[in-house]
């Protein structure tokens, strides 16, 4: 059934031997529906476009996003439905296949690009055309067969451009076959995109979407823009590993991270006459002989102590492979006693159970979140992720009826005592309190009510994938979207909110320095007898200290000296006595 969280396992593992399949093998495989039918050309909302534009603005958007960015080993395809004419692999009625499950290249883009800027959608009612005349069934059937044809195993969607929520409405048999071969595609999510602001689940769709859920309904072009363009992200466990109890009772449970890091596109090495790949091989040879030498015969060699010691593959093994990998359960600590954001020292994981490793992991693992959520408790485990690594500790903090969350248990790693340090920082002097209702009035001015982290989008990556689309498509700078960095301060926009704030805070700054300046040292200042008669004649005057020359222009009634530097200083003594320093 469709779900946004399909926790399903997946496999990479996968090989597709050459010639088994003319789709070719992905990651992912996503299918692209829309809606030809006549109604899909007529006006949607005032000053917006037809529905069947805006669906191909929409696909050319997302094939602009996978064309350039890592998600290359996605495979997609666009397909008509409600069309004259027909074609597919499997002869179905009504149904074109626009463009066939393969990874996004830039004639498809081209394509769709023609298609949306053309008044006539590049002679589409001439060549293709539009009729009422459609079966469901067939198009989830179609859809079953290109699954099956890409073969991957790993993530399945279909998103659907529509405005029509009663497919075959009174006819309650063909419904029911529609249904029918929708649950025979598996997991797959679906996802319908309604341009009808009535638009229910309810006379059909709701016997196949759970909870509801699977619908976006079109309110403009923008906000639709935003979300075909967010970048496809599987939920498939980082790795998979049992939760120990107590000896004896484990549990299946998968690894997963809400957090990775978002890396710009890797370079590779190619041949500047020929654009082909480079290989880069690496062989290794005896310094003394200059034979090759295979990784059979080489050793592992550590320093202890001046002397050389030679581990061979067999010791390596005992020596790193000292804890199996797994979870173990070290105890339960109180929550409210536990400073979450005091030893957390990178970004966790999220645990979910694996019920194909351990039958009955799901039941036994709800029953645990469930329990600590109501005690406020969380568990203290020790993590080997895999066989080999280094042992974690990481505490598991339940997650229930959090709605950015699926329900399941965050792991923090926590360092061990060995890891940590202290630092004695201390402040040489405390604040006004004139000074701090100051900040507290900046604080207010500049706080943003409406920021959403979710919204801020790494800068150099976007700047460099707008750089890479815009030479791999050769667009123009009026052709690519518009990108606003919400990490560069707004200055026009504080100054305007803060008015004269920034001027009080440097006035109250500089007389709280004043103040300090003056009390801080108590220790009286014992300056020693000096000629300066004699020191000026001789050109000796740098070598006394700043507190000295202070002193001595401060007993001949000298002012505005306090802020002057040594240099400063010194000339302002051979000015007393009228002597050029030089």
């Amino acid at each position: 059934m469709a779900t946004s969280w399909n926790f399903a396992p997946d496999s990479d593992e996968e090989v597709v031997e050459e010639g088994e399949s003319k789709f070719g093998s992905g990651k992912a495989a996503i299918l692209v529906f829309i809606d030809a039918t006549p109604e899909m050309f007529e006006p949607w909302k005032d000053g917006e476009d037809v529905p069947f534009r805006v669906a191909i603005k929409c696909c050319q958007a997302m094939w602009r996003s996978k064309v350039v960015s890592n998600e290359k080993s996605h495979l997609v395809s666009l397909i008509f439905v409600g069309t004259e004419q027909s074609k597919n692999s499997s002869d179905f009625d009504n149904i074109y296949v626009l463009q066939d499950l393969s990874a996004v290249k830039v004639a498809m883009i081209e394509e769709l690009n023609a298609m949306k800027n053309s008044d006539d959608f590049d002679g589409f009612q001439s060549k293709i055309g539009s009729c009422d005349n459609y079966d469901m069934k067939d198009v989830f059937w179609l859809a079953k067969i290109m699954f099956d044809d890409a073969k991957t195993n790993n993530y399945k969607k279909i998103l659907y451009f529509t405005r029509n929520d009663r497919p075959h409405d009174g006819k309650t048999n063909m419904q029911k076959e529609v249904v029918k071969k929708f649950k025979d595609l598996g997991k797959v999510e679906l996802n319908i995109v309604a341009f009808n602001d009535d638009f229910s689940l309810q006379p059909f769709y709701s016997k196949i979407l759970e909870n509801g859920t699977g619908l976006t309904k079109a309110e403009n072009l923008e906000d639709l823009m935003k979300i075909v363009r967010v970048r496809q992200r599987i939920a498939r466990p980082i790795t998979r590993s049992t939760l120990e109890l107590a000896p004896g009772m484990k549990i299946g449970i998968g690894f997963y991270s809400f957090v990775r890091p978002a890396k710009p596109p890797d370079s590779v090495n190619i041949n500047k006459r020929t654009n082909e790949l480079i290989d880069n091989t690496v062989n290794e040879f005896h310094t003394e002989t200059g034979m090759p030498v295979l990784k059979s015969e080489e050793k592992k060699m550590l320093v202890v102590g001046g002397e050389k010691v030679v581990f061979d593959k067999v010791e390596i093994k005992q020596v790193k492979y000292v804890y199996e990998s797994g979870v173990s359960l070290i105890c339960f600590l109180n929550k409210q006693n536990f400073d979450q954001f005091k030893w957390f020292r990178s970004s966790g994981y999220f645990i979910h159970p694996d019920e194909e490793r351990i039958a009955g992991s799901k039941d036994l693992f709800v029953a645990l979140l469930k329990r600590c959520h109501s005690l406020e408790k969380i568990a203290l485990v020790k993590v080997v992720l895999t066989r080999g690594r280094s042992p974690k500790l990481m505490c598991l903090v339940p997650s229930l009826g959090d709605p950015m969350f699926p329900q399941g248990f965050h792991a923090f790693p926590i360092p061990f005592s060995d890891e940590m340090r202290k630092y004695d920082l201390e402040f040489s002097n405390a604040p006004t309190p004139a000074l701090v209702e100051l900040m507290e009035k900046v604080i207010k001015k500049v706080t943003n009510k409406t920021f959403d982290v979710l919204d801020v989008y790494n800068p150099l990556l976007q700047y460099r994938w707008r750089e890479i689309e815009r030479i791999a498509l050769d667009l123009s700078e009026a052709e690519q979207d518009d990108f606003i960095d919400l990490t560069d301060p707004s200055e026009e926009a504080m100054i305007q909110r803060l008015g004269d704030l920034p001027m009080q805070i440097e006035s109250e700054v500089n007389a709280s320095y004043d103040v300090f300046e003056s009390t801080k040292s108590t220790k009286p200042i014992v300056v020693k007898n000096v000629n300066w008669a004699i020191e000026v004649k001789h050109k000796r005057v740098d070598k006394q200290t700043v507190a000295v020359l202070k002193n001595f222009l401060e007993e001949k009634g000298i002012r505005d000296f306090k802020t002057k530097k040594k240099a400063e200083l010194v000339q302002m003594v051979y000015d007393y006595f009228g002597e050029d320093d030089n």
